[in-house]
């Protein structure tokens, strides 16, 4: 029983708080949270908390790449869909696993 404890906050250690965005944030606005959070995603949360989708850098890419403006396009035009996640999961662990 000792060994689970162990186990158990020893990944509790490891776990950091996850990047949020609503979907209204800007492209710019998320490059740099992940760049501040050191992170290769910011999870969108919409406002009952609830993950709504993800954006990654390779969604940064392809802003950039269409010649959009990062500083005018919003999250919520480019976010991928989340994987599933139980709904009493707070929106910091849908993305664990």
């Amino acid at each position: 029983m000792e060994r689970h404890h162990a186990n158990a906050n020893s990944v509790r250690q490891r776990l950091r708080p996850v990047a949020r965005l609503s979907p209204d944030a800007t492209v710019t606005k998320a490059a740099r949270t992940m760049y501040e959070w050191g992170t290769e995603a910011v999870v969108i949360v919409n406002g009952s908390r609830e993950v709504v989708g993800v954006f990654t850098p390779h969604d940064l890419v392809a802003v950039v790449s269409l010649g959009l403006d990062p500083a005018r396009t919003r999250l919520v035009d480019w976010i991928a869909s989340p994987r599933c996640s139980i709904a009493q999961h707070p929106a910091g662990e849908a993305w664990l696993g």
